[in-house]
């Protein structure tokens, strides 16, 4: 048995039936393998110097037919070239959506650099309320830096959904 729903089975195969196909909306792209945390967590713990180079990002952007690209890693903010990456996307009429741990969004400047290039969405990691927390997931106290990016972000008018990694025994 590979899926109980059958419709699922469908939709994960991209397959409505033997002769429709839908196509994908969504794309995530990997911009680095560089993060500055270490979590132990983490699904990609070698963490390399490798960095998706612009010009193949700038292909696979103009080649997706879908409207919403999320850009992750590693940490995507560790890109100097980040701005420049969103802009590319808005451009080319789709939507960026940042996937990050935020730690560089405490910077207020650095969060409104990434709103006038056209940030409009953030998935930010935001794994509880106390550094109890956060020192057991991520291996460091966060909480303050956690509550200031909620807040430029919120400041910026950058829409925000939270993502939670649940860890039993720790903050479930």
């Amino acid at each position: 048995l590979i899926e109980k729903d059958p419709l699922l089975y469908k939709r994960l195969l991209n397959s409505k039936g033997p002769t429709e196909r839908e196509s994908f909306n969504k794309l995530s792209i990997s911009l680095t393998h560089l993060c500055n945390l270490n979590c132990n967590i983490c699904y990609l713990p070698k963490r390399t110097n490798y960095n998706l180079p612009f010009e193949d990002m700038k292909r696979i952007v103009a080649g997706f037919e879908g409207k919403y690209i999320r850009l992750s890693g590693g940490e995507p903010t560790l890109r100097k070239d980040l701005p420049q990456i969103i802009n590319y996307i808005v451009v080319n009429d789709k939507t960026p959506i940042l996937v990050t741990n935020g730690i560089r969004l405490a910077n207020y400047e650095y969060a409104r650099k990434l709103k006038d290039a056209g940030l409009k969405w953030v998935h930010f990691s935001f794994n509880g309320f106390s550094d109890a927390v956060y020192e057991k997931i991520n291996g460091k106290k966060l909480l303050r830096n956690k509550l200031k990016v909620i807040k430029n972000l919120r400041r910026v008018k950058i829409n925000t959904i939270l993502s939670i990694m649940l860890v039993k025994g720790v903050n479930e």
